[in-house]
């Protein structure tokens, strides 16, 4: 009966507190008095009424000491991966700082590249010339992926990552799909996002845009590498700021705030 009757308050006090015209109402989580207190305080005792309250307070403690548990592992955690993730980025930083000081800018007629003890400066015969030894290989030779040096962009390698293909129609064929990258001198690939399909059908300017494309992204790989290590060491001082604050019992942070109270509904 007592937990009706709780039930039915808190209801009841939704909708008296509730905006003009709302419809509809949940069940809240005010500061009523809880069903074990109310019927302690109609038993008359008044021991059984403080053992009501005390147990209360115990439960909320409880709550409360899960959550700190909680918040501070957490925060260990993230401390943890962040400083993983700067020592990191910060490793890859000088690499990224050399080859963003060495790719060129191709755009429009400062394009050029070396095949072979050529130097080539139009896109489309460029990629014509290398399409042409790509189409030249048998696909069903590269079932198991190799790759393929094609030249020479701004001092990287222009390289596929080929493997051969079965496709079972018109009687059965093998095909070639190639991933392009630039490699430089240390051994690091700057990949493409996807692959494409070797075929007599492929656009030489396109084909020869993609390593043009990477290595756009690779001038700007040490500016990006720095904003991530500046967010990173952002964020490592906020969790040590919050660790510092639920050590010294300032309370829980904001933005964990709810993880207690969704421990105290519990």
């Amino acid at each position: 009966m007592w937990q009706k009757l709780d039930t039915k308050s808190k209801f009841i006090a939704q909708v008296l507190s509730g905006t003009k015209g709302s419809r509809t109402a949940e069940d809240i989580d005010n500061p009523l008095p809880e069903a074990a207190e109310m019927k302690a305080a109609a038993s008359g005792d008044p021991r059984i009424l403080e053992h009501a309250e005390l147990d209360r307070v115990v439960r909320q403690l409880t709550a409360q000491r899960r959550a700190f548990d909680q918040v501070k592992s957490r925060a260990g955690w993230e401390e943890k991966s962040a400083r993983s993730a700067i020592d990191l980025y910060e490793k890859e930083l000088p690499g990224a700082q050399t080859d963003s000081a060495r790719a060129q800018d191709l755009a429009g007629p400062k394009f050029k590249v070396t095949l072979g003890a050529d130097e080539v400066t139009d896109r489309q015969e460029a990629g014509e010339r290398r399409l042409d030894r790509l189409l030249a290989l048998d696909p069903s030779q590269f079932i198991s992926a190799k790759t393929a040096k094609l030249g020479t962009m701004s001092g990287f390698d222009m390289n596929v990552h080929a493997q051969g293909k079965y496709w079972p129609g018109d009687g059965g064929q093998y095909y070639l799909e190639a991933e392009p990258s630039l490699r430089n001198g240390a051994g690091k690939a700057y990949n493409a996002f996807g692959s494409i399909i070797v075929g007599k059908e492929t656009d030489p300017g396109r084909f020869v845009r993609r390593f043009e494309n990477i290595l756009k992204n690779i001038r700007g790989a040490a500016e990006r590498i720095e904003g991530q290590i500046a967010t990173e060491k952002d964020n490592l001082a906020h969790r040590q700021d919050d660790g510092r604050a639920v050590a010294q019992g300032k309370g829980i942070p904001r933005r964990d705030r709810q993880v207690g109270r969704a421990h105290h509904r519990n």
